[in-house]
């Protein structure tokens, strides 16, 4: 293997610019100027061989090598960090702190928290829950570090960073056994005969939800309830007629082993982006920025899988 000549500086610089994608930016917050930056990505890429960033209208934007590197190089200084704070005796009692929505919560958070768990056993892990505004609203006082979710509307988005990571659909299901389980299509007018959970007014799913149904004909419908806990939902579903419509992570379970049957509604336009919401400037500890990498690695093998 050719010895790369490669130091330190090289790999901060290039992770600075690929979170800021703009040269200028990344050197304000590494406490340098825009010519030594942009020397150091020259350096680097002349050691790779390879242009790791391209230009774009959106900024410096990671080419196929700019995002293989990305990825090992920010989980090395990650482990780099939280080692350094570790043998310094720092690394005591540190919390993690972030929100989640419902469908994450129950769909890829158990197995990235007990991933992150079983390396760092040390960190507590603060996991608060809620909808997409109160969650935004902690982010905004520091309470949480990000918020993993479906991205909000532009208005509670000022000020705040959105990383995308997969599109999930919301769906309409019932129990095993319901009427409408058995069609191979369940039109809008057929679930207003039942019963329908719906989340609350205001959250972003809802309003997803609304504009759905208006544009199907539907203002509203007829006869429902409104809750944002899916395991109330799932009760009322399981002993009665009722329809239960959220996204697909939060029932993914009952899905899977047949407690629920998704019903087959002219839903495919409720596809919503899910991603990472951050105040841009807050520096996150160690711990948080890898427990970002595990779950950035969980989503992107859920979307792999298409299981979404």
């Amino acid at each position: 293997m050719k010895e790369r000549r490669i130091r330190f500086r090289h790999i901060r610089t290039f992770l600075e610019v690929a979170r800021q994608r703009n040269a200028t930016r990344a050197a304000e917050r590494l406490n340098t100027v825009q010519p030594a930056v942009s020397r150091s990505l020259r350096e680097l890429e002349t050691e790779i061989g390879r242009p790791l960033f391209e230009r774009t209208s959106d900024g410096l934007v990671l080419t196929e090598a700019g995002e293989r590197l990305y990825h090992f190089a920010n989980t090395g200084m990650s482990h780099i960090e939280m080692g350094v704070a570790e043998a310094a005796g720092d690394g005591h009692h540190e919390v993690v702190s972030f929100g989640a929505l419902p469908n994450i919560t129950r769909r890829i958070l158990p197995e990235a928290v007990l991933r992150f768990k079983r390396v760092r056993p040390g960190i507590i892990v603060r996991l608060l829950s809620g909808t997409n505004e109160e969650l935004l609203g902690k982010l905004r006082t520091g309470e949480v570090d990000f918020v993993i979710g479906r991205l909000a509307g532009p208005e509670t988005m000022t000020g705040l960073s959105f990383e995308h990571l997969l599109y999930e659909n919301m769906v309409f299901a019932a129990r095993a056994g319901h009427p409408l389980a058995d069609l191979d299509l369940v039109p809008l007018s057929s679930v207003d005969r039942h019963l329908v959970i719906l989340p609350p007014p205001k959250t972003v799913i809802r309003q997803e939800l609304d504009k759905f149904l208006v544009a199907n004909g539907i203002p509203r419908f007829r006869d429902s309830i409104e809750t944002i806990s899916f395991e109330f939902a799932k009760l009322i579903v399981r002993d009665s007629d009722a329809v239960v419509a959220l996204p697909f992570g939060a029932m993914e379970p009952e899905l899977a082993d047949g407690t629920l049957v998704q019903l087959a509604t002219p839903s495919e336009t409720l596809r919503g982006p899910v991603g990472l919401t951050f105040l841009p400037g807050r520096q996150l500890s160690p711990p948080t920025l890898m427990l970002l990498e595990i779950l950035r690695d969980r989503i992107s093998r859920l979307a792999g899988a298409n299981t979404v």
